[in-house]
C-alpha cells in the first residue's frame, strides 16, 4: 500500500496539459481520488495509461504527487451534462447483489 502526505481537499487539484499537434496529454494531480481512478486506469489498460513520474514530500517520505501520460488525448472526454441514473430498489438491490458477486470472485 503506498503512503500518501497529508494534503488538504482545498489544495488537492488536476492539471491536464496537451499540445494540439501531439497525439498524447500529460495529467498531474495531488488529488487522491483522481490518483486512485488513474492508477486504475493504468493497471486495467496500460497502453493507454502510464504513470510517468510519482512525486516525492521530503518529510515524510510519502507521496505527494504523481504525472500521468495517457496515449490517446481522444480519450479525454468532455459532456453536455449528467445523466442521472433512476433506479427502483428492485434494480438497486440486483445490482448491488451483482457487484457482491463481482467483488467474491476476483473480477473488481
Amino acid at each position: 500500500m503506498e503512503k500518501y502526505e497529508s494534503i488538504s481537499l482545498s489544495e488537492q487539484e488536476t492539471t491536464i496539459s496537451y499540445n494540439r499537434d501531439e497525439d498524447h496529454a500529460i495529467v498531474w494531480t495531488n488529488d487522491r481520488t483522481m490518483i486512485t481512478k488513474l492508477d486504475k486506469l493504468c493497471r486495467e489498460a496500460p497502453e493507454n495509461y502510464q504513470c510517468i513520474e510519482v512525486g516525492k514530500a521530503g518529510i515524510g517520505g510519502g507521496i505527494l504527487d504523481k504525472r500521468y501520460r495517457i496515449s490517446d488525448k481522444g480519450l479525454l472526454s468532455f459532456r453536455q451534462r449528467r445523466v442521472k441514473l433512476e433506479l427502483t430498489d428492485e434494480q438497486r438491490a440486483a445490482l448491488s447483489e451483482k457487484m457482491k458477486e463481482r467483488r467474491a470472485s476476483g473480477e473488481l
